[in-house]
């Protein structure tokens, strides 16, 4: 699963989208008066109730993102975890020890910010019901994946002939399915709307010039999406290498105006928290496409590779994780 961008991790971000919106749009006020005077004010209003909508809308998203950013991650990378030693349909092999972590211990937080949000506006009513569902099915699984890890940590299935772990696989099962599903279902809905929020702040941070930094760390998140979405495939031979190597392109120059940038504007950089470690990730993430792109082109058939599949150069989910990487740091920006 990949991780969704957020917009920050505080207001303070969202503000700075406020300000570069009217920031520019005082620039661009007439001072005549009559019909153009009324036209730039219904202009500015209309700026001034779009921006205010979004820094609402931003502050709600947030929530949604960290839930499926954290949590969500746990979860699926618990039931990964558990699948890998006990087979879905017929459950716990009672053979040799076990060695499953299942460490749960973001819950608590994501259903309070989901309690925090959920009577703020913009009011959301078709996603709300499925925020709801989420949050349920979190409650529900939570438990059960705590319960099993214990069962599993403290070594009791070598008391019961794993006689409760079998009874529990069942319902931890189940969950595992509800959970997927409803995950699915919210994610899906919050990349629609993020995507279209994302789209709003490009395009305002794009007309200020005083935030030519943080447009650029946007516009590279925008681009590693889309590239995202075309490298990683299930097959080599899914993979169009025409439209990956263009995109990379397109990605790969940005990259370049981030190092143009930062190399000028040097006391600007500095005051924002960790950038070196996003930039470096902008290179690293550029590095793992490149070598899956050479192996297209090359006919490497990265499944023919022996080892993780995240340590393989050129592999899909190399790829992904890299992308994950360079969002998380991308998230822990904080522009002044």
């Amino acid at each position: 699963m990949s991780k969704l961008s957020k917009f920050a991790a505080s207001a303070a971000v969202a503000s700075i989208v406020v300000g570069s919106l009217c920031a520019c749009n005082k620039a661009e006020r007439t001072q005549g008066s009559g019909p153009p005077a009324a036209s730039a004010a219904a202009a500015q209003s209309a700026v001034s109730n779009e921006q205010d909508q979004d820094s609402q809308l931003t502050e709600k998203l947030n929530k949604y993102i960290d839930c499926l950013n954290n949590i969500s991650e746990q979860i699926m990378r618990a039931r990964q975890d558990y699948f890998s030693f006990a087979d879905e349909k017929k459950g716990p092999s009672t053979k040799g020890d076990p060695r499953i972590n299942l460490y749960i211990s973001a819950d608590q937080a994501c259903l309070d910010g989901l309690a925090k949000v959920k009577p703020l506006p913009p009011p959301l009513p078709a996603i709300e019901a499925t925020v709801t569902t989420y949050e349920q099915s979190v409650r529900e699984i939570v438990p059960l994946i705590k319960q099993v890890n214990e069962y599993y940590k403290q070594g009791d299935y070598k008391d019961d002939k794993f006689a409760k772990g079998k009874a529990m696989h069942g319902p931890l099962v189940a969950a595992f399915a509800k959970f997927a599903a409803a995950n699915k279902n919210l994610d899906d809905k919050v990349s629609k709307i993020n995507e279209d929020l994302s789209a709003r702040r490009l395009a305002s941070l794009e007309k200020d010039p005083t935030q030519k930094l943080h447009y650029l760390v946007a516009r590279s998140e925008k681009e590693a999406k889309v590239l995202v979405d075309v490298a990683v495939v299930k097959d080599l031979k899914d993979l169009d290498l025409e439209k990956l190597t263009a995109l990379l392109g397109v990605y790969e120059k940005t990259v370049s105006e981030i190092d143009a940038y930062t190399s000028a504007h040097k006391d600007e950089t500095d005051k924002v928290n960790s950038f070196p470690n996003f930039e470096n990730q902008t290179k690293s993430f550029l590095k793992s496409v490149k070598e899956l792109m050479r192996r297209k082109r090359d006919g490497k058939d990265f499944k023919k590779e022996s080892g993780y599949p995240t340590s393989i150069e050129g592999h899909p989910a190399q790829v992904l994780e890299q992308y994950n990487r360079l969002i998380t740091d991308g998230n822990g920006l904080y522009f002044r």
